[in-house]
């Protein structure tokens, strides 16, 4: 652990860290019209719609923000946001669209987002091992270290990929099994050799693989329905 911690210093003044780069002020001014505009946008498209971005900003405000500030807490900040990515995001954007029953394709997105949101949760504390340290945040990273923390984010990711690739064609009709299994087992096999080229101590590698597991979340949208419509 001591090796891994003195790793993660090196790395942290290698330029990973990004505090100082924006002024309290600029700070509060994102945070502001970020805020506002969703919720602007959303007294326009109804309640349902409003009720979810409200619901958003909340979880994200008790995240970051005192006097909970979740943020401290793996568990609860693993929970607030696959929570919001997975209910929130799927089932409330549903609702609005559809206005009636939620289907079951939303509801295996929903379970399969659930894993992947505490993936990304976990796998974004890695970089920010030296911050988090100072600021008394008790991330998986401190706590088992990057490889452990990491292997962690990897075993949600392949739980959530082998459930769906197996299960999902058995309890889902109208869905075409084999793109369905294919897309599913494809996608973690690139996960996981993504993984092995990645090096965790290295700044340029380790952040094209986290955003290389965001590419694989967004590809979700598109490899679930594909499966629903052919």
């Amino acid at each position: 652990m001591r090796s891994s911690r003195s790793r993660l210093a090196r790395w942290g003044g290698a330029g990973i860290a990004t505090a100082g780069e924006l002024t309290r002020g600029q700070g509060r001014a994102i945070v502001a019209v970020a805020g506002l505009v969703p919720v602007v946008l959303a007294l326009t498209q109804g309640p349902i719609e409003l009720a979810g971005v409200l619901t958003g900003l909340l979880v994200g405000a008790a995240y970051s923000s005192p006097p909970l500030r979740l943020k401290r807490f793996p568990t609860l900040a693993a929970l607030s946001i696959s929570g919001v990515r997975a209910v929130v995001v799927n089932l409330v954007v549903f609702l609005h669209f559809s206005g009636g029953e939620i289907v079951a394709p939303v509801w295996a997105l929903t379970l399969f987002v659930l894993p992947f949101g505490f993936a990304i949760a976990v796998l974004k504390d890695v970089p920010d091992a030296e911050g988090d340290r100072r600021f008394h945040i008790a991330t998986l990273t401190l706590r088992l270290g990057p490889r452990r923390a990491v292997a962690i984010a990897i075993g949600a990711l392949s739980a959530a990929y082998l459930a769906m690739a197996v299960a999902g064609p058995l309890v889902l009709d109208g869905v075409q099994p084999v793109v369905l299994s294919a897309t599913h087992l494809g996608a973690l096999a690139l996960l996981w050799h993504w993984r092995r080229q990645t090096d965790l101590y290295d700044h340029d590698s380790y952040t094209r693989f986290y955003l290389r597991v965001w590419k694989l979340f967004f590809l979700e949208y598109l490899a679930l329905p594909l499966a629903c419509v052919i």
